[in-house]
């Protein structure tokens, strides 16, 4: 094999190993992450279908809560038109989330995370 064509083989192998650290990063939004595997919903913006049920998946953000001492507080999970709603909402005033969604319809689990309040327009 010649040197250009190991170098290319070099490089493309970095290449595949580095892309799911980008996408891992990616996943990050306003300092929260999702959990592994999760992927950007069809709706874009802030909004995952995550790789776990919804049980699992709000379990991964209270363990990460409590691992980080993250302050929030969680109303009642509650059912509205067959979708199961959990709603997890910061308390501190210096969160980069307002608050995380995690609901699941037909089956699917999907998480949203809201950006935090602006406070001098109370609009996000």
């Amino acid at each position: 094999m010649s040197t250009l064509r190991r170098l290319v083989a070099v490089a493309l192998a970095c290449a595949w190993l580095l892309a799911p650290a980008a996408a891992a990063a990616d996943d990050d939004r306003y300092g929260l992450p999702v959990p592994p595997g999760s992927q950007v919903s069809e709706r874009g913006d802030s909004t995952f279908v995550s790789s776990r049920g919804f049980r699992d998946t709000l379990r991964y953000y209270q363990r990460h809560f409590r691992r980080h001492a993250i302050a929030h507080r969680a109303p009642p999970v509650y059912r509205a038109r067959g979708v199961a709603v959990a709603r997890l909402l910061a308390t501190s005033g210096d969160a980069r989330w307002g608050a995380v969604h995690v609901y699941r319809h037909r089956g699917t689990t999907f998480i949203a995370v809201i950006p935090p309040l602006d406070p001098e327009h109370g609009s996000r």
